[in-house]
Protein backbone atom coordinates (compact mmCIF):
# COMPACT_ATOMS: atom_id res chain seq x y z
CA UNK A 1 0.00 0.00 0.00
CA UNK A 2 2.88 2.37 0.67
CA UNK A 3 4.06 2.08 -2.95
CA UNK A 4 0.66 3.28 -4.19
CA UNK A 5 0.73 6.18 -1.72
CA UNK A 6 4.20 7.19 -2.83
CA UNK A 7 3.13 7.08 -6.46
CA UNK A 8 0.04 9.18 -5.67
CA UNK A 9 2.18 11.70 -3.74
CA UNK A 10 4.66 11.97 -6.61
CA UNK A 11 1.76 12.40 -9.07
CA UNK A 12 0.14 15.13 -6.95
CA UNK A 13 3.46 16.96 -6.51
CA UNK A 14 4.22 16.73 -10.23
CA UNK A 15 0.79 18.01 -11.24
CA UNK A 16 0.89 20.72 -8.61
CA UNK A 17 4.32 22.00 -9.62
CA UNK A 18 3.28 21.92 -13.29
CA UNK A 19 0.17 23.98 -12.56
CA UNK A 20 2.19 26.47 -10.50
CA UNK A 21 4.75 26.82 -13.29
CA UNK A 22 1.97 27.39 -15.84
CA UNK A 23 0.30 29.97 -13.62
CA UNK A 24 3.56 31.87 -13.20
CA UNK A 25 4.46 31.77 -16.89
CA UNK A 26 1.03 33.03 -18.00
CA UNK A 27 0.16 36.03 -15.87
CA UNK A 28 -3.56 36.85 -15.79
CA UNK A 29 -4.67 39.29 -18.45
CA UNK A 30 -6.44 42.44 -17.46
CA UNK A 31 -9.61 43.58 -19.10
CA UNK A 32 -10.08 47.26 -19.78
CA UNK A 33 -13.70 47.92 -18.92
CA UNK A 34 -15.05 51.12 -20.45
CA UNK A 35 -16.17 53.68 -17.86
CA UNK A 36 -19.82 53.51 -18.97
CA UNK A 37 -19.79 49.72 -18.59
CA UNK A 38 -18.59 49.65 -15.00
CA UNK A 39 -21.09 48.62 -12.37
CA UNK A 40 -22.46 51.20 -10.00
CA UNK A 41 -25.65 52.76 -8.72
CA UNK A 42 -26.35 54.62 -12.00
CA UNK A 43 -25.59 51.69 -14.31
CA UNK A 44 -27.22 52.12 -17.73
CA UNK A 45 -27.46 49.02 -19.89
CA UNK A 46 -27.70 50.92 -23.19
CA UNK A 47 -24.71 53.13 -22.34
CA UNK A 48 -22.68 50.07 -21.29
CA UNK A 49 -23.56 48.25 -24.51
CA UNK A 50 -22.67 51.29 -26.61
CA UNK A 51 -19.37 51.64 -24.71
CA UNK A 52 -18.45 48.01 -25.41
CA UNK A 53 -19.48 48.30 -29.07
CA UNK A 54 -17.29 51.39 -29.40
CA UNK A 55 -14.26 49.21 -28.57
CA UNK A 56 -14.85 47.05 -31.66
CA UNK A 57 -12.84 48.24 -34.68
CA UNK A 58 -15.04 49.41 -37.60
CA UNK A 59 -13.76 46.76 -40.03
CA UNK A 60 -14.58 43.96 -37.57
CA UNK A 61 -18.01 45.45 -36.90
CA UNK A 62 -18.74 45.64 -40.64
CA UNK A 63 -17.60 42.03 -41.06
CA UNK A 64 -19.81 40.91 -38.16
CA UNK A 65 -22.81 42.81 -39.52
CA UNK A 66 -22.24 41.29 -42.96
CA UNK A 67 -22.13 37.78 -41.51
CA UNK A 68 -25.34 38.15 -39.51
CA UNK A 69 -27.29 40.01 -42.20
CA UNK A 70 -26.24 37.35 -44.72
CA UNK A 71 -27.50 34.75 -42.24
CA UNK A 72 -30.97 36.29 -42.37
CA UNK A 73 -31.00 35.93 -46.16
CA UNK A 74 -29.77 32.36 -45.85
CA UNK A 75 -32.72 31.54 -43.60
CA UNK A 76 -35.03 32.72 -46.38
CA UNK A 77 -33.13 30.70 -49.01
CA UNK A 78 -33.18 27.62 -46.76
CA UNK A 79 -36.96 27.93 -46.41
CA UNK A 80 -37.41 28.37 -50.16
CA UNK A 81 -35.10 25.43 -50.92
CA UNK A 82 -36.91 23.17 -48.46
CA UNK A 83 -40.27 24.23 -49.90
CA UNK A 84 -39.02 23.48 -53.43
CA UNK A 85 -37.79 20.05 -52.32
CA UNK A 86 -41.18 19.27 -50.76
CA UNK A 87 -42.97 20.40 -53.93
CA UNK A 88 -40.60 18.29 -56.01
CA UNK A 89 -41.35 15.21 -53.90
CA UNK A 90 -45.09 15.83 -54.24
CA UNK A 91 -45.20 16.82 -57.91
CA UNK A 92 -43.00 13.96 -59.12
CA UNK A 93 -45.01 11.55 -56.94
CA UNK A 94 -41.73 10.34 -55.46
CA UNK A 95 -43.19 10.71 -51.97
CA UNK A 96 -46.21 8.59 -52.96
CA UNK A 97 -43.95 5.95 -54.49
CA UNK A 98 -41.91 5.77 -51.28
CA UNK A 99 -45.14 5.38 -49.28
CA UNK A 100 -46.43 2.67 -51.63
CA UNK A 101 -43.10 0.83 -51.45
CA UNK A 102 -43.27 0.87 -47.65
CA UNK A 103 -46.85 -0.47 -47.80
CA UNK A 104 -45.74 -3.31 -50.09
CA UNK A 105 -42.88 -4.28 -47.79
CA UNK A 106 -44.94 -4.52 -44.59
CA UNK A 107 -48.53 -4.23 -43.43
CA UNK A 108 -47.61 -2.87 -39.99
CA UNK A 109 -48.31 0.90 -39.93
CA UNK A 110 -45.39 1.77 -37.64
CA UNK A 111 -42.91 -0.08 -39.83
CA UNK A 112 -44.43 1.51 -42.93
CA UNK A 113 -43.81 4.92 -41.37
CA UNK A 114 -40.24 3.93 -40.54
CA UNK A 115 -39.64 2.67 -44.08
CA UNK A 116 -40.99 5.94 -45.46
CA UNK A 117 -39.24 8.34 -43.07
CA UNK A 118 -35.70 6.97 -43.44
CA UNK A 119 -35.49 7.42 -47.25
CA UNK A 120 -37.33 10.76 -46.90
CA UNK A 121 -34.67 12.09 -44.51
CA UNK A 122 -31.85 10.73 -46.67
CA UNK A 123 -33.29 12.23 -49.86
CA UNK A 124 -33.89 15.67 -48.33
CA UNK A 125 -30.36 15.59 -46.86
CA UNK A 126 -28.88 14.86 -50.28
CA UNK A 127 -30.93 17.56 -52.01
CA UNK A 128 -30.04 20.17 -49.36
CA UNK A 129 -26.39 19.14 -49.23
CA UNK A 130 -24.99 21.76 -51.68
CA UNK A 131 -26.57 24.58 -49.66
CA UNK A 132 -25.33 22.99 -46.43
CA UNK A 133 -21.78 22.84 -47.79
CA UNK A 134 -21.90 26.53 -48.66
CA UNK A 135 -23.46 27.61 -45.35
CA UNK A 136 -21.68 25.30 -42.95
CA UNK A 137 -18.27 24.96 -44.55
CA UNK A 138 -17.32 27.58 -47.14
CA UNK A 139 -19.10 30.54 -45.54
CA UNK A 140 -17.75 29.74 -42.09
CA UNK A 141 -14.21 29.58 -43.50
CA UNK A 142 -14.77 32.77 -45.51
CA UNK A 143 -15.52 34.65 -42.29
CA UNK A 144 -12.75 32.93 -40.34
CA UNK A 145 -15.18 31.21 -37.97
CA UNK A 146 -14.03 27.64 -38.62
CA UNK A 147 -10.76 25.79 -38.95
CA UNK A 148 -12.38 22.43 -39.53
CA UNK A 149 -11.28 20.39 -42.52
CA UNK A 150 -13.87 19.31 -45.06
CA UNK A 151 -13.51 15.68 -43.99
CA UNK A 152 -14.22 16.38 -40.33
CA UNK A 153 -17.06 18.75 -41.29
CA UNK A 154 -18.58 16.04 -43.49
CA UNK A 155 -18.22 13.50 -40.69
CA UNK A 156 -20.10 15.85 -38.34
CA UNK A 157 -22.85 16.26 -40.95
CA UNK A 158 -23.18 12.51 -41.36
CA UNK A 159 -23.34 12.01 -37.59
CA UNK A 160 -26.05 14.67 -37.46
CA UNK A 161 -27.91 12.89 -40.26
CA UNK A 162 -27.71 9.57 -38.39
CA UNK A 163 -29.05 11.17 -35.20
CA UNK A 164 -31.82 12.89 -37.17
CA UNK A 165 -32.81 9.67 -38.91
CA UNK A 166 -32.92 7.64 -35.70
CA UNK A 167 -34.57 10.20 -33.42
CA UNK A 168 -36.77 11.64 -36.18
CA UNK A 169 -38.03 8.22 -37.19
CA UNK A 170 -38.85 7.35 -33.58
CA UNK A 171 -40.60 10.68 -32.99
CA UNK A 172 -42.63 10.47 -36.18
CA UNK A 173 -43.62 6.85 -35.52
CA UNK A 174 -44.83 7.83 -32.03
CA UNK A 175 -46.70 10.86 -33.37
CA UNK A 176 -48.47 8.86 -36.09
CA UNK A 177 -49.29 6.08 -33.62
CA UNK A 178 -50.97 8.65 -31.36
CA UNK A 179 -52.91 10.14 -34.27
CA UNK A 180 -54.06 6.67 -35.41
CA UNK A 181 -55.13 5.80 -31.87
CA UNK A 182 -57.14 9.03 -31.48
CA UNK A 183 -59.10 8.32 -34.66
CA UNK A 184 -60.33 10.49 -37.50
CA UNK A 185 -62.49 12.91 -35.47
CA UNK A 186 -60.19 13.52 -32.50
CA UNK A 187 -60.33 17.31 -32.82
CA UNK A 188 -64.12 17.53 -32.55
Amino acid sequence: MSLIRRFANVLVLTLGSTLIALAQSNPPTTLDIPAAARSGPNFNVKAATDAWLATVPPDQKARSDSYFEGGYWLQLWDFLLFSAIMLLLLQTLLSARMREWAARVTVRPNLQMLLYVVPFFLLTFILQFPMSVYEGYFREHQYGLSTQTFGSWLRDQLVGLAVTVVLGAIAIMILFAIVRRLGKNWWL
